[in-house]
C-alpha cells in the first residue's frame, strides 16, 4: 500500500507541477516548449510514468497478483519507455544536464559526514559499475557491427553474384527451422517448409509493393515475413491438425534466433539504417553498395545503431521465451510474451530509424503502428488457454534436408541476384549510376 501511495503521490506531484510551469496538460501530443526542471522533474526526467509504474507496481503486490507484478508491471515499464524513445524524443524539449547530487556540508560532523558519504557511494558505485560495463560492451557492440556494414564483398558466377550477406540470411534462415523443428509436435518437416515459405514470400512480396523504389528491385520487408509466417501458421494447423498457438510459440522461440542473426544481413545491406546520431557512438556507413549511402547519401555519416538495438531486443527475447518453454508455460505464454517485445522494441526502434521513404501517419511512422498492432495481439493471445510445447525431439534425416534447404533458399533469396539483367526480381542492391 505505501508503494502505491508513493506512486500515485509522484504521478500527481508531477502532473501538478507540470501544469503549473506549462499552462498545459501534460499530453505528448501537445509538447511544452520550455523543459520543467522543478520539483520532481529535479530528479527524474519522467516523473509521471515513473509513478504510475510504481503505483502499478503497488497495486499488483497488494492484490497479491503474479501476473500483475511479473507479466503487467514490466510490460508497462516497456511500454512508457518505448513511447518516449520512440515518440516524444523527437518533440520533447531537452533538459539542461547539471549534477543531481553534491557533497555533504563540511561543516556537519565527520561522522555524519562519513556515514552519508558511505551510504551515497556504495549504490552509486554499483550503478556506475554496470553502468561502465553496458556502456563498453556498447561500445564494442558498435564497432563491430561498423566493421559489419563496412565489409560488403561478392563473387561472381557469370550472370549470378553472390554477396556476402547470403550466409547472414543462411544462417538466419537454418537456425530458426532448426528450433522450430525441435520444438514442434507433429510433422515438422512439412510444416517448417510450409512456414518457412511463406515467411520468405510475404517478406518478399510487403518489400515489393511497400519498400521498393525505382533503384532498388528486390527488396524485404520484416512485417510483411510477420504475415506470411501467420499465414503459412494457420495453413501448417488446418492441413496438420495442429494447434495454432503451439505453432505460433515454435514460430516465435525461431523468430528470435532468425531476427538477431538476420539484422547482420541488414547490417551489410546498409538498410534498416538509423537517422543522424547528435552525439555519442554510430555506424558509418562507407561503401557504395550500401543502402545506406546509395539512396540516403549517408556516407561517412554517425547513424543510430538500430540493426544493433534489435539485436539486444531479440536477444532479451530468446532468453525470455527459453526460460518460459523450460518452466513449461502454455504455448500462449511464449507467443505473447513475443509479441510483446517484438512490439514495444520496433515502436521504440523507429524512432532512431531514419529511412525517409517510410509512410507517416499521426506523427507515427506505418512500422509502428504495425508495431502497436502486435502489441494488441499480445493482450489477446495472453488471455487465451493453450498446452505447454513439448519437449525436443532429436531430428529425423527429412528434418535436418528442410534445415538445408531453408538455408539455401534463404540464402539465394536474399543474398543473390542477377545485377546485369533489367528483369524484375533481378537486382538487390541499388542501381549504380551508370546503370542508371
Amino acid at each position: 500500500m505505501a508503494l502505491l501511495l508513493a506512486g500515485a503521490a509522484l504521478w500527481a506531484s508531477a502532473v501538478a507541477v507540470f501544469m503549473a510551469r506549462t499552462g498545459k496538460l501534460p499530453l505528448n501530443a501537445d509538447a511544452p516548449q520550455h523543459a520543467v526542471v522543478t520539483g520532481p522533474y529535479q530528479l527524474l526526467d519522467d516523473p509521471i510514468y515513473v509513478g504510475f509504474v510504481l503505483a502499478v507496481l503497488g497495486a499488483a503486490v497488494c492484490a497479491g497478483s503474479a501476473p500483475g507484478v511479473w507479466i503487467v508491471t514490466p510490460v508497462t515499464a516497456a511500454a512508457t519507455a518505448a513511447l518516449v524513445m520512440g515518440y516524444e524524443s523527437r518533440s520533447r524539449p531537452q533538459r539542461p544536464r547539471r549534477a543531481r547530487l553534491s557533497w555533504p556540508d563540511p561543516s556537519r560532523p565527520r561522522l555524519r559526514v562519513a556515514a552519508t558519504g558511505v551510504v551515497a557511494t556504495v549504490p552509486l558505485a554499483v550503478l556506475a559499475a554496470f553502468g561502465c560495463a553496458a556502456s563498453w560492451l556498447h561500445g564494442l557492440a558498435v564497432r563491430s557491427a561498423t566493421r559489419i556494414a563496412n565489409s560488403w564483398t561478392a563473387v561472381r558466377l557469370g550472370p549470378l553474384r553472390i554477396i556476402n550477406y547470403a550466409i547472414y540470411a543462411a544462417l538466419a534462415a537454418a537456425g530458426g527451422t532448426l528450433v522450430f523443428e525441435l520444438a514442434a509436435p507433429g510433422p515438422s518437416a512439412a510444416m517448417a517448409a510450409l512456414i518457412v515459405a511463406a515467411t520468405v514470400l510475404g517478406g518478399g512480396v510487403w518489400g515489393k509493393l511497400l519498400e521498393s523504389t525505382g533503384r532498388l528491385a528486390r527488396p524485404f520487408g520484416y512485417f510483411g515475413a510477420f504475415l506470411g509466417g501467420v499465414f503459412g501458421v494457420f495453413a501448417a494447423s488446418r492441413i496438420w491438425g495442429v494447434p495454432v498457438l503451439m505453432l505460433g510459440a515454435c514460430v516465435a522461440l525461431a523468430a528470435t534466433w532468425t531476427q538477431a542473426v538476420g539484422r547482420l544481413r541488414c547490417l551489410v545491406q546498409g538498410c534498416c539504417h538509423g537517422r543522424l546520431v547528435p552525439c555519442g557512438n554510430g555506424i558509418c556507413y562507407r561503401r557504395a553498395e550500401s543502402r545506406a549511402v546509395a539512396l540516403a547519401g549517408l556516407r561517412d555519416q554517425p547513424l543510430y545503431p538500430t540493426p544493433v538495438f534489435s539485436i539486444y531486443a531479440n536477444l532479451f527475447a530468446a532468453v525470455l521465451l527459453v526460460r518460459l518453454y523450460l518452466a513449461q508455460q502454455d504455448a500462449s505464454a511464449l507467443l505473447a510474451a513475443y509479441l510483446a517485445i517484438a512490439g514495444l522494441s520496433r515502436f521504440a526502434e523507429e524512432g532512431f530509424r531514419g529511412e525517409a521513404t517510410v509512410r507517416r501517419w499521426r506523427g507515427l511512422s506505418m512500422y509502428q503502428w504495425l508495431a502497436l498492432g502486435q502489441l494488441a495481439a499480445a493482450a489477446v493471445v495472453g488471455l487465451m488457454a493453450s498446452p505447454p510445447l513439448p519437449a525436443l525431439a532429436p531430428l529425423a534425416p527429412m528434418e535436418w534436408l528442410v534445415v538445408l534447404l531453408a538455408a539455401l533458399g534463404a540464402g539465394f533469396a536474399m543474398g543473390a541476384d542477377f545485377p546485369d539483367l533489367d528483369a524484375p526480381l533481378a537486382r538487390l542492391t541499388p542501381a549504380s549510376a551508370e546503370d542508371r
